[in-house]
């Protein structure tokens, strides 16, 4: 067992005894964070959409700015309230 895991184990011994945590509870509580995190995952049609959508962006930018380079698209981006994540 590594050190980061022997301090996490501690730091739960300690914590469900100051705090009467079950291990039932916890184990429950690792499957629902299990699932959101499966649940929200990106899927390959995911980065299909994206890639399509930078696809469309570059297209428009070259219709409204001409053949720029893409810096200065996205300095120009940069600079609107338009955000992308």
């Amino acid at each position: 067992m590594s050190g980061i895991q022997k301090k996490v184990k501690n730091t739960m011994s300690i914590a469900s005894k100051r705090y009467n945590i079950d291990s039932y509870i916890l184990l429950d509580l690792d499957k629902v964070l299990d699932d959101a995190y499966s649940s929200f995952r990106p899927v390959s049609a995911d980065y299909n959409t994206r890639k399509e959508l930078v696809k469309n962006l570059n297209a428009m930018a070259i219709d409204i700015f001409g053949n720029i380079s893409l810096v200065v698209f996205f300095i120009l981006l940069s600079s609107t309230n338009i955000h992308i994540q």
